[in-house]
């Protein structure tokens, strides 16, 4: 069943929204050749905290698993939700996924982006 949002609601998913946009602004200007997968992992959780939110996907519990990290950090042939790490590094040529998403005042945001690092080759445009 859905749940008609108050107008209260609705104002506070649309903050955590904007919230979310402005973290994975950041993330994106920051996703570059030679940094690391979990250096921009690092700066979401940094951002979130920052603004009052806390990251929706780290310490998620599914199956007996736990989620360690903020970022969903898929790059090339990696199948979404992949762990950032700090030996994953962003190379000119690599198309990356951030996926990222937060709590805040008990609503949820969720966004995703796919990027071209530098001269990607023909067979992915």
């Amino acid at each position: 069943m859905i749940s008609i949002k108050t107008p209260q609601e609705i104002a506070i998913m649309r903050q955590a929204g904007k919230i979310l946009a402005r973290v994975i602004k950041e993330v994106i200007a920051k996703t570059i050749k030679g940094v690391s997968t979990l250096e921009l992992d690092q700066l979401a959780e940094e951002l979130i905290l920052k603004a009052g939110a806390k990251p929706a996907f780290k310490g998620f519990k599914e199956k007996g698993r736990v989620y360690p990290a903020t970022l969903c950090t898929s790059v090339n042939h990696q199948v979404v939700h992949a762990v950032p790490l700090n030996k994953q590094i962003i190379q000119n040529g690599d198309i990356i996924g951030l996926d990222c998403g937060l709590k805040y005042q008990g609503y949820f945001a969720d966004m995703a982006v796919t990027l071209a690092i530098g001269s990607v080759s023909r067979q992915f445009k």
